[in-house]
């Protein structure tokens, strides 16, 4: 695609369409519809007229339709209930970079309006973190939630086959299993889960967050640690620290480079750590204004901070063992 239409700004145009000429996207993320809520959507749409547009977009090679539905499947059902010919369309100015761009715009504008099921905020979350290659803060970002909230999605996917099945919606409340209470089943072995759950079930048949904990406890089961995750300032203030305290052994390296030439470099070449760290000294690779430029606006990852410091370290480790060799050997 044109690198230029992606820079243009996406506008909508809104147009009455014939509703035979609109296809389903078929990664819709939500797949369950109540039937109640669709009849009663039907209703309001016969008697009132269609409130709210559908969003779509054109499709070409698709002799049947002219449009692709990104947001509004369930106006779209309604409508065809409710016997309509025609829908009032936004029509997006031009397509989605990828499939995985249309998948999160639909999970966005969902989430942002009405509750999916469970098993289907976590497919939908594990389809743009694998295929997306989305990371959970971005997702998090995305569609306005917090990490957290992202992360215990996305552990559903570690139940068993039989807990997953109880958290649809067409479950009597009875027996359903809420988000939070299989939150914290999904932190229990997968082949122990089906025995927790059936213990934490109350006389009533209902299951709680209380009683699914207290199941956990009897049950001697070793539980998943919950990952503790850091809201977005305190992490960047982390990382700033890191990067302050990384500051001073970049410039230790550089003064012992400067110092002892080349025996520094001939010793480093011999060990990956070392010579990633060796590089930091090159001006055309790690220039101090470089590095404090990241400091002060706090860019850096922190996977690759923790390799700085493992290579300076490592670095330090092969000098000493140079120098004490050298200190018996004088002895």
């Amino acid at each position: 695609m044109d690198r230029r239409l992606d820079q243009e700004p996406v506008t909508y145009q809104v147009l009455e369409v014939p509703i035979e000429r609109i296809r389903a996207f078929d990664g819709q993320p939500r797949k369950w519809f109540d039937p109640a809520e669709l009849g009663a959507r039907a209703e309001s749409m016969r008697t009132a007229g269609q409130q709210t547009p559908v969003t779509v977009e054109r499709v070409a090679g698709d002799p049947d339709h002219d449009y692709e539905l990104i947001d509004g499947e369930s106006r779209l059902r309604s409508a065809r209930l409710a016997g309509l010919k025609t829908l009032l369309c936004a029509v997006r100015s031009r397509p989605f970079a990828s499939r995985t761009d249309k998948h999160l715009a639909s999970l966005v504008a969902n989430f942002n309006r009405s509750d999916h099921a469970p098993m289907e905020v976590s497919d939908a979350l594990r389809v743009q973190l694998t295929d997306g290659r989305r990371s959970q803060a971005e997702l998090a970002r995305a569609i306005g939630k917090s990490e957290f909230w992202v992360s215990d999605y996305l552990s559903l996917q570690r139940l068993h086959p039989d807990v997953k099945a109880l958290l649809h919606p067409s479950v009597p409340r009875t027996r359903r299993l809420t988000p939070a209470a299989a939150f914290v089943l999904a932190r229990v072995p997968e082949a122990e889960q089906p025995r927790v759950l059936e213990r934490a079930r109350g006389t009533d048949g209902r299951v709680t967050v209380l009683r699914v904990r207290m199941a956990v406890e009897a049950s001697g089961v070793v539980v998943v640690k919950r990952r503790r995750t850091l809201n977005p300032a305190k992490r960047r203030e982390r990382i700033a620290g890191t990067l302050r305290a990384l500051a001073v052994d970049v410039e230790r390296l550089r003064e012992l480079a400067a110092a002892h030439g080349e025996e520094v470099r001939a010793l480093a070449a011999g060990n990956e750590l070392s010579a990633r760290a060796l590089s930091l000294v090159d001006e055309d690779l790690w220039t101090l204004e470089r590095f404090e430029r990241a400091r002060r606006h706090r860019e850096a990852r922190p996977e690759h901070v923790a390799q700085l410091r493992a290579g300076i370290n490592e670095f330090r480790r092969l000098l000493e063992d140079r120098w004490q060799e050298r200190r018996g050997l004088r002895r």
